[in-house]
């Protein structure tokens, strides 16, 4: 079976999927980049097998970077972004519906300040909420700022990736954080010559962005009877030479770290060692079995962008502990 980065804890913490030995792990997983591979592992053991990975980069109309007078190849914060936009009449498109892809968002917002969501998220509904903190404020800072900033397109609460999308490639488009899969859609449209790319933007300009990490795991059912076929399919399906034709096809990034110096990806994604980079460095979101809990309290208290406050993180916190002690619905 296959899930989605965020959601494997959940399966594994309930017994419905099958661990890998130490023996499968070590030969299903070397090679891989960290940060895929950290996201598939519960209570010390991996539950999954990364079948691609998916990370975003800060997308850039090359003319207004240099209208603006932007540098990209230095690492820029969302301040000098958010600023940059101002100045040229541009704006900044993140997604921030009232979705998974929002709590992404703030997810690495707080990550790239130095913070996190949850203290000792395999606590499961013990868990301690972190949000609450000068990370969660900062992170708190940038959404407020960009709703209320000239440069918020105007439908920044109801945007999704293809609403981002959209949104940049429009005449007023100036700024993105997306996935690799928006410049790979304009194959043969001149607009991709327009594209430039930056890492995700910083909080701290002394500190690392932390860019998002998506993906897919390949798990099997713990009450399979054909378990080493089962492990012999999901060794083929995640194999280097699948991953990299995945990854040509649909536009989703490898996990294996040698397919990203393979001449073909690299002619198709100019910006590959920048995706091999953020990938390797990305932040999970927390790894919990309570997940779907947490995401929907983020949603809740974060949305619209424009009500954020410095009052956010607090009230997010509060409200995680009531809802993982089923105090609360939601």
């Amino acid at each position: 079976m296959s899930l989605d980065v965020p959601y494997l804890a959940e399966f594994a913490n309930a017994g419905f999927i099958r661990r890998f030995t130490e023996t499968e792990r070590e030969a299903l997983t070397r090679g891989m980049l960290d940060a895929p591979v950290a996201s598939a592992v519960w209570d010390a053991s991996l539950y999954g097998v990364p079948f691609n990975a998916n990370t975003q980069l800060l997308w850039v109309r090359r003319s207004v970077a240099r209208e603006a007078g932007l540098d990209l190849g230095r690492r820029l914060t969302w301040d000098e972004v958010i600023d940059a936009a101002e100045r040229t009449g541009t704006t900044v498109q993140v997604q921030a519906r009232r979705y998974e892809g929002y709590t992404v968002l703030i997810n690495s917002l707080v990550a790239s300040a130095g913070g996190a969501i949850l203290e000792n998220p395999e606590a499961g509904k013990d868990a301690v909420p972190a949000i609450d903190s000068a990370a969660g404020r900062a992170a708190a800072r940038i959404i407020s700022r960009l709703a209320r900033s000239p440069a918020a397109p105007a439908a920044l609460g109801n945007a999704d990736e293809g609403v981002t999308q959209a949104g940049f490639r429009s005449p007023g488009g100036g700024f993105m954080t997306n996935w690799p899969f928006v410049y790979t859609a304009e194959d043969g449209n001149p607009i991709q010559q327009d594209f430039g790319w930056s890492r995700w933007p910083a909080v701290d300009p002394g500190r690392p962005s932390a860019p998002p990490l998506g993906g897919i795991h390949l798990a099997i059912g713990a009450f399979t009877e054909h378990a080493e076929l089962a492990v012999e399919a999901v060794a083929c399906l995640a194999s280097p030479e699948s991953q990299k034709a995945y990854m040509l096809g649909e536009g989703l990034l490898a996990t294996f770290e040698s397919v990203y110096d393979d001449p073909e990806i690299r002619q198709a994604f100019p910006m590959a060692d920048l995706l091999r980079e953020s990938l390797d460095e990305a932040a999970p979101r927390p790894i919990t079995p309570y997940y779907p809990d947490i995401t929907a309290v983020i949603q809740r208290t974060w949305h619209p962008p424009a009500s954020v406050s410095e009052a956010t993180p607090a009230e997010t916190a509060r409200l995680i502990v009531e809802v993982l002690h089923d105090r609360t619905l939601l």
